[in-house]
């Protein structure tokens, strides 16, 4: 599952914030605020929500994923520049797997390590007076991973993705996402005798990316969740050709939120239910934490 470890770690380093609209405008029929402000809004697990942060507010997110022994941690740090029609945000992962199976790989094989870096733009075209949210996101990946042991792509990338939040009633609210990334020459290893990694091919990768989420607020400070994502990808094969791979989670959860003050807590669980090329292949568990102080 090594492959949907790294699914998992791209998607979080992605992600996306809280945000509170102060517009004393009175809000259109069918709008986001036409319902209200929830309490709690932009913490999903795997969907990006069309929210940025608004002026004076950093996020610090953190995303814990354990996966048959592999253990993958995901940090995101968001920041209005100046607020929430423009805003930056950076991604690091860090994954501590079990050894492959097999003689090759000795003691001197590395299973852990930090994975690729993401830097994001996202500029919002639609806010919550509009009939739906709308905010793109811009990625620059860089590859900071170990490569040669399946911990990064070994190459520079791009990832766009558009995020679209349409929320239905004062209960229920949706997220819609579509995406593609391309990566630069990735590098595919192969390992001699003593498990020494050596590079056989560099190849141009891309992978295209769908998602959506259902949002259901139960209570003010607490909310049920329902994710969907597939992402349709291209791998190097042992042979240096690129096959195709399709791996889908599902993955039910929820949140509450504690305010601190100026400080509002997230914290967050899932089951992610994987699947690769359409069989199922194993259940997680997903661990999430939002930290938010107005400075």
């Amino acid at each position: 599952m090594k492959k949907g470890l790294t699914l998992l770690a791209l998607i979080c380093t992605s992600l996306f914030a809280f945000a509170q609209d102060t517009t004393a405008v009175k809000p259109k029929k069918g709008s986001y605020l036409y319902y209200g402000q929830p309490n709690i809004e932009d913490n999903s697990m795997l969907i990006e929500e069309a929210f940025n942060q608004e002026a004076g507010v950093i996020q610090h997110i953190s995303n814990f994923i354990v996966d048959d022994g592999n253990f993958v941690y995901a940090y995101t740090q968001e920041i209005p520049i100046p607020n929430e029609k423009h805003q930056l945000s950076f991604g690091v992962s860090y994954a501590a797997m079990k050894k492959p199976e097999g003689a090759l790989f000795n003691q001197n094989f590395l299973t852990n390590g930090f994975g690729d870096m993401l830097i994001n733009y996202r500029p919002m075209l639609m806010d919550k007076n509009d009939w739906a949210l709308v905010i793109p996101r811009f990625t620059l990946i860089a590859p900071t991973g170990h490569a040669r042991y399946g911990l990064g792509f070994g190459g520079w990338g791009g990832q766009f993705n558009m995020a679209v939040t349409k929320r239905l009633n004062s209960k229920i609210t949706t997220h819609w996402n579509a995406g593609y990334t391309y990566v630069w020459k990735a590098d595919s290893y192969n390992y001699l005798s003593d498990g020494t990694p050596e590079r056989t091919f560099e190849k141009n990768l891309n992978f295209k990316n769908v998602g959506a989420s259902l949002i259901w607020l139960v209570a003010p400070k607490f909310n049920l969740m329902v994710e969907y994502v597939s992402a349709f990808d291209k791998t190097i094969s042992g042979t240096g050709t690129l096959e195709n791979e399709t791996s889908t989670i599902i993955n039910p959860g929820f949140r509450f939120a504690v305010d601190l003050g100026k400080v509002q807590i997230v914290p967050g669980m899932g089951i992610p239910i994987n699947f690769s090329n359409g069989t199922f292949a194993n259940t997680s568990a997903f661990f999430y934490l939002s930290i938010e102080p107005a400075y």
